[in-house]
């Protein structure tokens, strides 16, 4: 694929990107993305890796067949183990949008689990679901073209419908 300055596209790990800039240092052309989420960091990615390391951002079709998944997922809380939480983490880094979605929702299972004793999230739990989250709020906003702060009350009103 031929990225362009200025193109947004979806980075496996950091989620929806700009592309800012196009650099040489030493041999290799660097593509300069910068995160949409705010995170303060500009990220070089290889020219020659880039289709290895952004994923296509969803169409809107696409983005109803993950909400029908969701709708699929099992509601058992899972137990946080390490292999769970490693596993967990592999999910967030994959670039694959049904794991980020499992991610997300057995994580929001989790949350309200734990709030209902009174408990919260460990730190780590709580930083894989905000990411979960906002990854998947930001393409779903830009894969339905709704604004960013009705994302959520849109997805809502979706799953009902699908």
């Amino acid at each position: 694929m031929d990225y362009q300055i200025g193109m947004v596209v979806v980075h496996k790990a950091h989620g929806l990107c700009e592309i800012k800039n196009q650099v040489k240092m030493g041999n290799i052309e660097y593509y300069e993305i910068l995160p949409k989420s705010g995170e303060r960091v500009t990220i070089y990615v290889p020219c020659t890796c880039a289709e290895n390391i952004f994923v296509n951002v969803i169409s809107a079709d696409e983005a109803d067949e993950l909400l029908r998944y969701l709708k699929t997922i099992d509601d058992n809380v899972e137990v946080m183990t390490k292999q769970r939480r490693d596993d967990f983490k592999r999910r967030i880094n994959n670039g694959d949008r049904r794991d980020l979605i499992y991610l997300f929702y057995k994580l929001k299972l989790l949350k309200q689990d734990r709030l209902s004793k009174n408990m919260d999230l460990g730190f780590q739990d709580q930083d894989l679901f905000d990411k979960a989250k906002r990854r998947l709020l930001d393409e779903f906003s830009l894969s339905y073209a709704v604004p960013r702060d009705q994302i959520a009350e849109f997805i809502n009103d979706r799953l009902e419908r699908i």
